[in-house]
């Protein structure tokens, strides 16, 4: 049985419900402009809004 998706998030147009207010927050900041994470790659320019979706990118150098 799984949880029921109470949050929701708060942006126009984005229909998205999640059961943690952790997955919410996470999902939020992919709204923003804000990319706090850069590859530390010398001579790549790539940032991103999660710390997990920047961790795949460092994979793939």
């Amino acid at each position: 049985t799984g949880e029921t998706k109470k949050q929701r998030c708060r942006f126009d147009g984005c229909i998205k419900t999640f059961a943690r207010p952790e997955h919410l927050k996470r999902h939020e900041n992919t709204h923003s402009k804000e990319k706090p994470f850069a590859c530390a790659v010398p001579k790549c320019d790539r940032a991103f809004s999660r710390n997990d979706n920047r961790k795949a990118h460092y994979e793939t150098h």
